[in-house]
């Protein structure tokens, strides 16, 4: 008897067809994002260990892409040993990514302030261009931190390739980017607020928001990077992209179930057997009069 008697959760279905109908992309993020949420807070209470001002934001914030690109993609990860790994195997690139991120925000933040002192001082609007443009050149230097560390902890490009790569993307799937962009936005923003109302939640940044932002992002761009950089690289070797190759068996051997969804037959309980069989004899013995 199913629960309040609405459904039989007892009751065998066939099981899920392989080839069914996919999920939506929003349930699966929210499946993960539920899934890992424990682990989530761990790594970002890893991350904010690992950040050094200056020295280790760059490598710490490869360390979490490394783990994070993992969760996103539903492949298993050692959450310290992958994040460890990532930060001292990529150090280099993503030290120098991520002082070309600081200096960014410096500059950015000293154009929000320098440039409407010019306009007020001077009663002149058209100050304000200069700094539309290093908002829009912040936007792009954003979104192209999206690939970046991806690239770093995913590929062996030079860094210069990776710095060009991201720009490349960044325009190549505008529209996915921005839709990135603004739920990043959004949650940064829902942070800011509940710490400007409540200044203890502050606190809340050793173990949350980072990790959440970091999971969107490698789950709408990752794909991106794939289809555009590793696909492409492996067609024109003429091999196999080793992408997903863990969801695959060595051999013929190897393989000791067969995928069955949506083919086997529901189970039947011994009651019903019981039944089936009365039922069958009961018939048999009317034919045989």
């Amino acid at each position: 008897m199913g629960f309040l008697g609405l459904y039989d959760y007892e009751k065998a279905g066939s099981g899920v067809a392989k080839d069914g109908p996919q999920k939506k992309r929003v349930v699966v993020f929210f499946e993960i994002f539920l899934r890992k949420f424990w682990k989530l807070i761990s790594l970002n209470m890893l991350f904010v260990l690992f950040c050094i001002p200056v020295v280790t934001i760059g490598p710490a914030m490869a360390g979490a892409a490394k783990v994070l690109r993992n969760f996103s993609q539903e492949r298993h990860a050692f959450l310290f040993s992958d994040f460890w790994g990532a930060f001292k195997r990529n150090f280099g690139k993503a030290f120098l990514m991520g002082l070309i991120d600081l200096i960014a925000i410096v500059c950015i933040a000293a154009g929000c302030i320098v440039y409407p002192m010019l306009a007020k001082g001077y009663d002149n609007m058209l100050i304000y261009i200069p700094l539309s443009i290093i908002l829009a050149l912040g936007v792009v230097l954003v979104m192209m931190n999206f690939y970046s560390f991806l690239m770093i902890v995913t590929t062996n490009i030079s860094f210069k390739n990776i710095l060009k790569n991201s720009l490349f993307l960044t325009f190549l799937e505008i529209k996915n980017n921005v839709i990135t962009f603004i739920i990043v936005a959004l949650i940064s923003l829902v942070f800011g607020l509940l710490v400007y109302v409540f200044r203890l939640l502050i606190l809340l940044a050793i173990f949350i928001p980072f990790t959440i932002i970091g999971l969107v992002v490698c789950f709408n761009c990752y794909p991106v990077i794939r289809k555009y950089v590793i696909d492409p690289y492996y067609e024109a070797k003429g091999e196999e992209s080793p992408e997903f190759a863990y969801l695959k068996p060595k051999d013929d051997e190897e393989t000791v179930f067969s995928d069955m969804g949506g083919k086997e037959a529901p189970i039947v309980k011994d009651k019903q057997k019981k039944r089936q069989s009365s039922s069958k004899a009961r018939t048999k013995g009317k034919t045989i009069r």
